[in-house]
Order: C-alpha cells, then sequence, then structure tokens
C-alpha cells in the first residue's frame, strides 16, 4: 500500500505536451539518435518511422487545434520544426544532433 501510494505521489500531472514527448521521443529513436543501452552501439536511422512519428505528431496537432493554448501549439510548432530539419539532414546524408523534447526548444 505504501509503495502504490509513493508511486503515485510523485507522478506527474497528465498533459499534452506529455504526448508530444513521447512521439518526440520515438521519432528521435528512428533518427538515429540514441543508442542501445546494451550494445553501446549507435541505433541506425529508420527514416520510414521517423517520418511516421513526424506525421503522428503533425496529425495530433491538427486534430487538438481547437484546444490549444498558445503556448502548447507554438511548442508543437517549434518541435514539428526541428523534427523535420533533423529528418532531412538524415535524409541527405547530414547525420546531426537528437531532436530536443518537447518544451525544450528555447521557446517560452
Amino acid at each position: 500500500e505504501s509503495r502504490e501510494a509513493a508511486e503515485a505521489a510523485v507522478a506527474p500531472e497528465p498533459s499534452l505536451l506529455e504526448l508530444v514527448q513521447m512521439i518526440v521521443m520515438q521519432a528521435s529513436i528512428a533518427l538515429g539518435g540514441f543508442q542501445d543501452p546494451h550494445s553501446g552501439q549507435r541505433i541506425p536511422p529508420n527514416l520510414p518511422m521517423a517520418k511516421h512519428y513526424i506525421d503522428l505528431l503533425d496529425l495530433f496537432k491538427s486534430k487538438t487545434a481547437a484546444n490549444l493554448s498558445k503556448e502548447e501549439s507554438a511548442i508543437i510548432d517549434a518541435t514539428l520544426h526541428e523534427m523535420r530539419m533533423a529528418f532531412v539532414q538524415q535524409a541527405t546524408g547530414g547525420g546531426g544532433a537528437p531532436v530536443p523534447p518537447a518544451g525544450e526548444t528555447g521557446q517560452a
């Protein structure tokens, strides 16, 4: 009982940006931005999956647009832009750094 209460006490409040972060994480993995935790080897890019997750985030934005705050909309727009730029960089052989998580784009 006390363990469950302690876990519930530290769980963050659900938010739209948490969903965005989950999609960004998957896209970042597909863009080759992470290492395999077991082997230490870089996970190779999977551009079709990266495109899928970028498109998924775009769909999420379009389906929730009427319910987003200006801040949420700006964060999603900036995140989509960064993900698309990272995709283009990978697709053209430029490699590059992983995409930052949503909310950490430098925009307020």
